[in-house]
């Protein structure tokens, strides 16, 4: 019992060792750029919340569990803050609806070129509730598995699945209402 105690302890040692602020920025600052615009559908705020992700995962890179890939734990912080602006930009604008996807996407025209369904599927998925974004970036977008997502969103890998099968249903329903009432305009 003492050794596995003991190799754990040396396997914790060499992975916090192996856990930098700049190799953590090096590996993930992309994806979490990525996940940040999509769930905030604006460039300057994902820039900023990723840029808080990584003070804070600094701040707490002394405890972090190992248990957790740090892709999901830097997935984490970054969904908490974009929860927290969220709130914060509905309490400041009170009746006014947030800015569309397609409206951030001239931003970010030069880096990735969009066709017009695609834009069209993100104004779909910018009108859905911030939770099921969530979950859609993280399993389609990031390509995360139950279990990931599950570790991100902090519930279990069977309430993960069942948020991913909502939230996939709701957005092929509105996907569908989207083009059904675009084919019926002239």
């Amino acid at each position: 019992m003492l050794e596995i105690t003991g190799e754990r302890k040396r396997a914790h040692a060499l992975n916090q060792e192996a856990v930098t602020l700049e190799t953590l920025y090096e590996r993930h600052a992309a994806q979490v750029l990525r996940h940040a615009y999509f769930l905030l559908g604006n460039r300057d705020d994902a820039e900023d919340i990723t840029q808080e992700t990584f003070l804070r995962a600094h701040r707490a890179l002394h405890s972090f569990a190992a248990r957790s890939h740090p892709l999901t734990w830097l997935l984490r912080i970054t969904t908490n803050l974009c929860y927290d602006q969220r709130r914060q930009h509905l309490r400041q604008q009170k009746g006014e609806t947030s800015l569309l996807l397609s409206e951030a996407l001239p931003d970010i025209s030069a880096q990735v070129e969009q066709t017009d369904t695609t834009r069209q599927l993100l104004r779909v998925l910018d009108g859905l509730p911030l939770s099921d974004r969530t979950v859609l970036v993280l399993h389609l977008l990031e390509d995360m598995n139950y279990v990931q997502i599950a570790q991100v969103l902090s519930c279990n890998r069977y309430a993960a699945k069942m948020r991913t099968l909502r939230a996939l249903r709701r957005f092929r329903e509105r996907a569908e209402r989207f083009f059904t009432e675009k084919e019926e305009k002239p």
